[in-house]
């Protein structure tokens, strides 16, 4: 009754402050626990040579690896080699069988619905459970089973070897000592790092940032989160300066937070809003927000930052330059090594590969920046679908469906008519994408390759 009270009891505070709506980044049965990890000594200064890759079957089982450590094994196997140890394991089992229960149903949700031991496959199945993906690192729920283990374990000890139990308990402190001595020389090395000073260019962002109160990022995380780790300087800064920001790195997303590609447009701007654009699309699309917005624009790294026209311009910063002009009748390619128009993928976009580039969302865009003399413009795609699925894509132009194509797994052209803005010469299409999907132990959500790109003028 207390465990069924529990549950319930999560159940509802959960849904009362708004947790069930929110909607996750996936990953349930990719950040899985492995049957093996428990006995498998990666990581251990004990067996330093031992490799994790095996006990990693999906990918993301690091997420979900806990080794129990050699002197918790040494209790464990003193506790099984008597006969009264386990008597004395059943009896409690009976006697806590709400603990038991417990950690039963977290066991099983650790080891999620794609269950492995090593890489040999035991349990594949698409069922899941309501509400498994706001689990979605699920392998994690076995490390509390894990301290039961532990403390069952040496009560055991205790019980049935009365005599020896305290040389064993000792012997067993000393290898888990040793035996997670890289592991704690990680953690301190980790926490060294984090009390060095900045770096350089963090404390040009540090200072660039400091006079503004709100800070305004484009594109935001919501909708485009592939360069997350560039950005978190901004949000670390914004924070230690208490300064508001219109985005945030999490694992959940709220529905009021939700990436509408038509409304991700910077706000007119004050004097104490700063607007940073990060990538060389977003670079190019300040070029034609700042004469609109009568901003003033310049660029640090891969940022642009742009001020309100009646504030000094932040020191540190070079001139935006103009935009790239994309070719006329000429094929683009967007294999990684031959790709040089990487402002043409705006938002949604993996890296580009040897290949070409998927799309990694389900409504990434292209910008296009064309000659003066072209008014519209014919767009040519060479695309194929994700293997075995066919993906339905409808093209937007301001919002308004100018193209649809049912993409096939096959290598295909599809072409697209569209007209240009005369005060920018420029184009944002959004593509969006009926059915990515996820392929094997890949965890991003994948819809078209796109192979290459031409655009013809037509007037």
């Amino acid at each position: 009754m207390a465990t069924a009270a529990s549950g319930l009891g999560i159940v509802i505070i959960g849904s009362a402050l708004g947790y069930w709506g929110g909607m996750s980044g996936g990953g349930y049965g990719f950040y899985s626990m492995n049957l093996a990890s428990p006995f498998w000594p990666a990581h251990s200064s004990l067996f330093p040579s031992v490799p994790i890759q095996l006990a990693e079957a999906t990918g993301g089982q690091y997420e979900g690896y806990q080794y129990l450590g050699a002197g918790v094994l040494l209790v464990l196997g003193m506790a099984l080699l008597n006969r009264k140890g386990i008597a004395l394991l059943i009896q409690l089992t009976k006697q806590h069988v709400g603990l038991f229960l417990a950690c039963l149903a977290l066991m099983a949700i650790a080891v999620s619905n794609r269950v492995y031991f090593l890489h040999i496959p035991v349990l594949l199945t698409h069922f899941t459970m309501p509400g498994a993906e706001q689990m979605r690192s699920s392998g994690r729920m076995f490390w509390p089973v894990a301290y039961v283990m532990m403390i069952g374990g040496i009560y055991v000890l205790c019980r049935v070897w009365p005599k020896v139990w305290p040389l064993v308990l000792l012997a067993g402190i000393t290898l888990q000592w040793q035996d997670t001595l890289g592991m704690r020389q990680g953690v301190q090395w980790v926490e060294n790092t984090i009390l060095t000073p900045p770096a350089p260019e963090d404390s040009e962002s540090l200072a660039l940032m400091k006079p503004f109160d709100k800070i305004e990022i484009h594109p935001r995380l919501e909708c485009d989160g592939a360069d997350s780790r560039y950005i978190m300087r901004f949000l670390y800064a914004a924070a230690l300066q208490n300064a508001s920001v219109n985005t945030m790195y999490t694992a959940r997303l709220m529905p009021e937070a939700a990436c509408h590609m038509s409304a991700e447009q910077p706000h007119p701007l004050d004097r104490q809003t700063l607007v940073i654009l990060t990538g060389t699309s977003q670079r190019i699309h300040a070029l034609s927000w700042s004469r609109l917005q009568h901003a003033q624009c310049g660029v640090m790294d891969k940022a642009t930052f742009c001020v309100a026209a009646d504030v000094p311009f932040p020191a540190g910063l070079s001139p935006a330059g103009k935009a790239p002009v994309l070719p006329i009748g000429q094929e683009i390619v967007t294999a990684g090594p031959q790709f040089r128009n990487e402002e043409i993928l705006e938002s949604g976009w993996s890296a580009p590969e040897n290949w070409g580039v998927w799309s990694e969302t389900p409504d990434p865009s292209l910008y296009l920046h064309l000659p003066a003399e072209v008014h519209r413009a014919n767009l040519v795609l060479r695309m194929h679908s994700t293997p075995g699925t066919p993906q339905h894509v409808r093209v937007l132009l301001n919002g308004t469906q100018i193209a649809e194509w049912d993409v096939q797994p096959d290598e295909a052209d599809y072409k697209a008519d569209f007209p240009l803005t005369p005060e920018t010469q420029s184009a944002s299409l959004q593509l969006q994408i009926s059915n990515p999907v996820r392929i094997g132990q890949d965890p991003r959500l994948l819809g078209i390759a796109l192979l290459s790109l031409k655009v013809i003028g037509l007037d």
